[in-house]
């Protein structure tokens, strides 16, 4: 392989996460080939662009196999370059082609030539640049945290503005007419961070009057708060509006990420988007109770790819853990009080905001901008009132030690039990637990039986009681599968039910028991439920 022939240079590839650039081995070799095969002289992925040969390249059959007689025998498997479905929440390469405008490279020449031939589908990565904050793209597209990601995005945007302005026009003229200021307002942002205008793009043109025009301009040393919040006032015309993502986005959160790039004075940008905060802090959640700490949210994920202002701002674990987001009535306040994590992992492409297939490069940048923080920390910190406990869990293989912790400790609610058994069921991590800890989460279900005690009665009237059909798909779901894979938990079983009071013969069909196998059970029980036993032994 030559040695001056790469992909990216070794900055540009230490700002990409691993998953990101683990595929780009092969196709380094495959470009080496390409490169001799038809002559074509260059030494990375930008100069292939530069030379209107990277589509040829992307589309090109892999390298044939020559046994040692020269003899035909097959050929490699394609690697390729970027995968070439709709640019969403599940795609992994944005970083590829990030970086490929970064170093130089056009972009555009990922694109296919024709509808026959695969490439970059263009139109959804523009949909996808103009729905999201700078910050949510480079934390959830599988770059890592510090100055380099940020320049790569500054850079990408930079060429989208100068090459592809009628694309993010098309996209404004999609959008209801009431966010197309909005939009335009990010893309002013957007302008500014990367010293290019945008020619022959009139649809994104700001429209407004020449008080807000002055706002939008002003010097960081001249801000008026008054000003601010009239030209606010002006951008969202309904109250509730401050509460949707894509508003935050684009008139925050665009602003402050323009801001901590254009200005080197820390301490007045600080300043500045301190007082923004606070006031759209004011205006999401208008109760006085939690103002501070929302704000300092705000500020939290604005800082988030900017690791040293971040810092600077006496910013860190606990932002991320969350600041008791459980007081939020609504979802949006919760997972702004929850932190950047949880807030930059709502997909802002699906009509209904949900977990979005980007958490876990959206972990792994939060975990290299901090490496003390961890899925444990975050249980052992904040139990599970952090909106994305639950998910980072089920990502980290099911097992927790904080929350076997919390298990022996009873510090788990009851409410909990099912999804954290669901979680467990589905990454199949019942042996990485002790077995009381697993009987801490069924006894919850055991719990929902009725006893035969005559003054019983289920201690959480929120929790319904199990019927026959109940009680066959708990087993099922449950019981069963965590006996098979964790032996112990029926012993742990039997003592625990050798200690209830009220046992039926439910409770043994639930758990899966077998009378023959707990006779001091089944003295204890009432002679109705004896019989009931003895039938189902006898398959009557």
């Amino acid at each position: 392989m030559s040695s001056n022939l790469q992909i990216f240079t070794p900055e540009t590839l230490a700002a990409m996460s691993p998953a990101a650039q683990n595929h780009l081995g092969p196709v380094l070799a495959q470009l080496e080939a390409f490169l001799a095969d038809n002559f074509v002289k260059a030494t990375n992925l930008a100069e292939l662009s530069q030379a209107g040969a990277l589509h040829r390249f992307m589309d090109c059959l892999p390298p044939i196999i020559l046994d040692d007689d020269g003899e035909y025998v097959g050929s490699e498997k394609k690697a390729h370059l970027i995968s070439y479905e709709r640019v969403e929440d599940t795609y992994e390469h944005l970083p590829v082609i990030m970086a490929l405008a970064h170093e130089g490279g056009n972009v555009g020449g990922m694109v296919a030539p024709d509808t026959r031939s695969k490439g970059l589908n263009y139109e959804s990565m523009v949909h996808r640049l103009t729905r999201h904050s700078p910050q949510q793209l480079i934390c959830t597209s599988g770059l890592l945290p510090g100055p380099k990601s940020t320049q790569i995005y500054c850079d990408f945007m930079k060429q989208m503005i100068a090459k592809h302005a009628s694309w993010l026009a098309n996209e404004c003229n999609l959008i209801p007419e009431g966010d197309r200021e909005n939009l335009r307002h990010w893309f002013r942002n957007m302008e500014e961070i990367t010293g290019q205008k945008a020619r022959f793009a009139s649809e994104l043109r700001v429209t407004l009057d020449e008080r807000n025009l002055n706002t939008i301009s002003a010097r960081l040393e001249d801000f008026d708060l008054d000003e601010y919040e009239h030209l606010m006032n002006t951008l969202v015309q309904k109250h509730e509006n401050y509460s949707r993502y894509n508003v935050l986005d684009h008139l925050f959160l665009s602003d402050a990420f323009m801001m901590l790039e254009k200005s080197q004075d820390t301490a007045l940008v600080l300043k500045v988007l301190t007082n923004k905060a606070r006031f759209w802090a004011g205006k999401i959640e208008p109760s006085l109770s939690f103002h501070d700490d929302l704000t300092e949210q705000l500020l939290a994920c604005a800082l988030f790819t900017h690791p040293e202002h971040y810092k600077r701002a006496g910013l860190g674990l606990r932002n991320l853990i969350g600041l008791q987001p459980d007081r939020a009535v609504f979802p949006f306040v919760e997972d702004l009080l929850a932190g950047p994590l949880a807030f930059f992992s709502i997909s802002r492409q699906l009509s209904s905001f949900s977990m979005t297939n980007s958490l876990g490069r959206l972990m792994t940048y939060t975990e290299a901008m901090l490496p003390e923080f961890g899925v444990d920390k975050l249980i052992e910190n904040s139990g599970f009132t952090n909106t994305r406990t639950m998910e980072l869990l089920k990502l980290q293989g099911g097992h927790s030690p904080a929350l076997e912790v919390m298990l022996a400790d009873g510090a788990v609610p009851q409410r909990l039990a099912e999804p954290l058994l669901d979680i467990i069921n589905e990454t199949a991590s019942h042996a990485a637990y002790q077995p009381a800890s697993l009987l801490s989460l069924l006894a919850t279900m055991i719990h929902r039986v009725k006893s035969s005690s005559s003054d019983s009665h289920l201690n959480n009237k929120w929790i319904d009681e199990l019927d026959e059909n109940g009680i066959k798909r708990v087993r099922g779901a449950y019981f069963k599968p965590a006996m098979l894979a964790r032996p112990g938990l029926k012993a742990e079983l039997i003592a625990y039910l050798d200690k209830l009071e009220g046992v039926t013969a439910n409770h043994l069909q639930l758990t899966g028991i077998d009378a023959a196998d707990v006779p001091h059970i089944v003295s204890k029980m009432p002679l109705n439920d004896q019989g009931k036993l003895f039938s189902v032994d006898l398959g009557l």
